[in-house]
């Protein structure tokens, strides 16, 4: 990312509360599920798939190598793994249509890393509804409990 472009985008942004700067942080707070279990860090990203929640543990997923890649790029402000569309809004100047703000809000306070625990509600066995916080899109997935 252009750095006068960078520098204008976190004139935007409160840092007061962050122990680092970051692109987004998404990768840090959230986790969100496909109806084909595909686990993504934003529901904006698509192209860039951390894991599958029916083929993998959803710790080893937050803990796994494609969201650590993921973490390095937003610390870097490179948002080349499937955050084009936030990079170009972010570009022309369209700080409220980008999902960053909403994770810069729920980043935890002086931590690197949400726990996993706070981040996915009690599982049980079932299908549950749950909803993006960011776009408001209503999905089922399949609950298993921790192992």
């Amino acid at each position: 990312m252009d750095q006068a472009v960078r520098a204008t985008y976190d004139s935007h942004r409160d840092f007061s509360q962050k122990d680092f700067r970051s692109g987004c942080y998404a990768p840090f707070v959230s986790l969100n599920l496909t109806p084909a279990g595909d686990v993504l860090a934003c529901c904006r990203n698509w192209t860039y798939v951390l894991g599958n929640a029916g083929r993998q543990d959803l710790k080893d997923i937050w803990k796994g190598s494609e969201i650590l890649n993921l973490q390095k790029a937003m610390n870097d402000y490179r948002f080349d793994m499937g955050c084009e569309c936030c990079e170009w809004q972010i570009a022309e100047g369209d700080y409220q249509g980008v999902a960053c703000p909403h994770c810069d809000s729920t980043a935890s306070v002086r931590v690197h890393r949400t726990p996993l625990e706070r981040i996915l509600m009690p599982w049980r066995y079932g299908w549950h509804k749950m909803e993006c916080d960011l776009c408001r899109r209503a999905f089922w997935v399949w609950g298993k409990p921790d192992q």
